[in-house]
Protein backbone atom coordinates (compact mmCIF):
# COMPACT_ATOMS: atom_id res chain seq x y z
CA UNK A 1 0.00 0.00 0.00
CA UNK A 2 1.76 3.48 -1.32
CA UNK A 3 1.73 6.08 1.10
CA UNK A 4 0.30 9.18 1.07
CA UNK A 5 2.55 11.93 0.17
CA UNK A 6 2.59 14.75 3.32
CA UNK A 7 2.53 17.96 2.09
CA UNK A 8 5.19 19.96 3.69
CA UNK A 9 4.60 22.51 7.06
CA UNK A 10 3.92 26.21 6.29
CA UNK A 11 4.97 27.98 9.00
CA UNK A 12 3.41 31.23 10.10
CA UNK A 13 5.28 34.40 8.68
CA UNK A 14 6.69 36.09 11.81
CA UNK A 15 5.30 39.15 12.99
CA UNK A 16 7.88 41.61 14.37
CA UNK A 17 4.44 44.60 15.72
CA UNK A 18 2.85 41.26 17.38
CA UNK A 19 6.25 40.42 19.18
CA UNK A 20 7.10 43.31 19.98
CA UNK A 21 3.61 44.14 21.68
CA UNK A 22 4.27 41.12 23.78
CA UNK A 23 7.77 42.08 24.41
CA UNK A 24 6.43 45.41 26.10
CA UNK A 25 3.76 44.82 27.30
CA UNK A 26 3.36 46.84 30.39
CA UNK A 27 6.30 48.68 29.74
CA UNK A 28 6.29 51.81 31.53
CA UNK A 29 7.70 54.73 30.10
CA UNK A 30 8.10 58.55 32.40
CA UNK A 31 9.61 61.95 32.78
CA UNK A 32 9.25 65.07 34.58
CA UNK A 33 9.45 67.95 33.36
CA UNK A 34 12.26 69.37 35.49
CA UNK A 35 14.37 66.49 34.23
CA UNK A 36 15.38 68.71 31.12
CA UNK A 37 19.49 68.52 29.98
CA UNK A 38 20.71 70.99 30.59
CA UNK A 39 22.42 71.28 27.04
CA UNK A 40 19.08 71.46 24.52
CA UNK A 41 16.58 71.89 27.41
CA UNK A 42 14.87 68.16 25.84
CA UNK A 43 13.22 65.38 28.47
CA UNK A 44 14.62 62.37 28.13
CA UNK A 45 12.42 59.71 29.22
CA UNK A 46 12.76 56.54 31.34
CA UNK A 47 11.68 53.61 31.33
CA UNK A 48 11.15 49.81 32.88
CA UNK A 49 10.22 46.91 32.23
CA UNK A 50 8.31 44.27 34.19
CA UNK A 51 10.83 40.52 34.10
CA UNK A 52 11.06 37.67 36.09
CA UNK A 53 14.03 39.36 38.19
CA UNK A 54 11.73 42.31 38.76
CA UNK A 55 11.98 45.75 37.12
CA UNK A 56 14.76 46.26 34.61
CA UNK A 57 15.48 49.58 33.89
CA UNK A 58 15.71 50.24 29.73
CA UNK A 59 18.88 52.17 27.76
CA UNK A 60 17.77 55.01 26.33
CA UNK A 61 17.79 53.79 22.98
CA UNK A 62 15.00 50.92 23.90
CA UNK A 63 12.82 53.87 25.40
CA UNK A 64 12.90 55.76 22.04
CA UNK A 65 12.12 52.57 20.01
CA UNK A 66 9.32 51.75 22.44
CA UNK A 67 7.91 55.13 22.00
CA UNK A 68 7.31 54.54 18.01
CA UNK A 69 6.25 51.18 18.11
CA UNK A 70 2.56 50.55 17.39
CA UNK A 71 1.36 49.09 20.49
CA UNK A 72 -2.34 48.35 20.79
CA UNK A 73 -3.48 50.63 24.05
CA UNK A 74 -1.48 52.93 26.01
CA UNK A 75 -2.67 54.15 29.39
CA UNK A 76 -1.30 57.66 29.30
CA UNK A 77 -1.59 60.20 32.60
CA UNK A 78 0.16 63.44 33.61
CA UNK A 79 0.69 63.59 37.03
CA UNK A 80 2.05 66.35 39.56
CA UNK A 81 3.96 65.30 42.45
CA UNK A 82 2.87 68.05 45.54
CA UNK A 83 3.51 68.70 49.12
CA UNK A 84 2.31 70.38 51.72
CA UNK A 85 4.08 72.80 53.69
CA UNK A 86 3.52 70.00 56.81
CA UNK A 87 5.60 67.29 54.98
CA UNK A 88 2.53 65.18 53.45
CA UNK A 89 3.00 64.71 49.83
CA UNK A 90 0.69 63.35 46.91
CA UNK A 91 0.03 62.78 43.56
CA UNK A 92 -2.62 64.40 41.71
CA UNK A 93 -3.16 63.41 38.31
CA UNK A 94 -5.40 62.94 35.04
CA UNK A 95 -5.38 60.08 32.54
CA UNK A 96 -6.32 59.59 28.67
CA UNK A 97 -5.75 56.17 26.47
CA UNK A 98 -3.85 56.41 23.51
CA UNK A 99 -4.36 53.88 20.45
CA UNK A 100 -1.03 53.05 18.43
CA UNK A 101 2.54 55.12 18.72
CA UNK A 102 3.28 57.30 22.23
CA UNK A 103 5.22 59.24 20.22
CA UNK A 104 3.51 62.69 19.33
CA UNK A 105 1.58 62.38 22.84
CA UNK A 106 1.47 66.60 23.05
CA UNK A 107 -2.11 66.80 22.04
CA UNK A 108 -2.84 64.94 24.97
CA UNK A 109 -0.26 66.08 27.25
CA UNK A 110 -0.87 69.79 27.45
CA UNK A 111 -4.82 69.98 28.17
CA UNK A 112 -4.30 67.12 30.94
CA UNK A 113 -1.25 69.24 31.97
CA UNK A 114 -3.75 72.14 32.63
CA UNK A 115 -6.39 70.10 34.18
CA UNK A 116 -3.92 68.42 36.61
CA UNK A 117 -2.40 71.78 37.76
CA UNK A 118 -5.86 73.97 37.76
CA UNK A 119 -6.90 71.35 40.96
CA UNK A 120 -3.73 72.00 42.39
CA UNK A 121 -2.12 75.29 44.30
CA UNK A 122 1.10 75.97 42.83
CA UNK A 123 3.31 76.44 45.51
CA UNK A 124 2.50 73.09 46.36
CA UNK A 125 3.68 71.33 43.09
CA UNK A 126 7.22 70.06 43.21
CA UNK A 127 7.08 68.61 39.48
CA UNK A 128 4.71 67.64 36.21
CA UNK A 129 5.39 65.25 33.77
CA UNK A 130 3.73 62.25 32.22
CA UNK A 131 4.05 58.59 32.36
CA UNK A 132 2.40 56.16 30.13
CA UNK A 133 2.16 52.29 30.70
CA UNK A 134 1.34 49.42 27.47
CA UNK A 135 -1.47 47.05 28.24
CA UNK A 136 -3.27 44.57 26.50
CA UNK A 137 -6.16 43.75 28.12
CA UNK A 138 -6.91 45.34 31.49
CA UNK A 139 -6.37 48.88 31.31
CA UNK A 140 -4.87 50.37 35.05
CA UNK A 141 -7.71 52.97 34.94
CA UNK A 142 -9.50 49.28 36.10
CA UNK A 143 -7.52 48.03 38.80
CA UNK A 144 -7.20 50.68 41.58
CA UNK A 145 -4.35 48.96 43.14
CA UNK A 146 -2.19 49.16 39.72
CA UNK A 147 -3.18 52.70 39.06
CA UNK A 148 -2.21 54.07 42.52
CA UNK A 149 1.26 52.31 41.84
CA UNK A 150 1.84 53.13 38.50
CA UNK A 151 1.04 56.76 39.64
CA UNK A 152 3.61 56.51 42.66
CA UNK A 153 6.36 55.03 40.67
CA UNK A 154 9.62 56.60 40.41
CA UNK A 155 8.20 59.93 41.44
CA UNK A 156 12.20 60.38 42.73
CA UNK A 157 12.74 62.91 45.66
CA UNK A 158 11.70 66.18 46.93
CA UNK A 159 14.12 68.95 46.86
CA UNK A 160 13.16 72.45 46.69
CA UNK A 161 16.25 72.47 44.07
CA UNK A 162 13.39 70.43 42.23
CA UNK A 163 10.54 72.68 42.70
CA UNK A 164 12.74 75.64 41.80
CA UNK A 165 13.75 73.57 38.15
CA UNK A 166 10.31 72.96 37.57
CA UNK A 167 9.39 76.39 38.20
CA UNK A 168 11.49 77.64 35.44
CA UNK A 169 10.21 75.44 32.94
CA UNK A 170 6.67 76.49 34.42
CA UNK A 171 6.80 79.91 33.79
CA UNK A 172 9.20 79.09 30.54
CA UNK A 173 5.91 77.48 29.30
CA UNK A 174 3.39 79.74 30.64
CA UNK A 175 5.24 82.83 28.88
CA UNK A 176 5.39 80.67 25.84
CA UNK A 177 1.76 79.85 25.30
CA UNK A 178 0.98 83.71 25.84
CA UNK A 179 3.39 85.12 23.35
CA UNK A 180 1.62 82.47 21.01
Amino acid sequence: MARKKQKPKIRKKHNADARARRFFDRATIWTWEAQRDANDEQLHPQGMLPTANGYEELEERIVAGVMYQKANNWFFAVRALCAAPDGSTWVSYEFDHIGGMLHGNGDKYWPLREQVLNRQRLDQVIDVGWIAQNYVKQSPAEDPERLAAMMEFRTGFITDYRRDLWRQVHDDVMSEGQAA
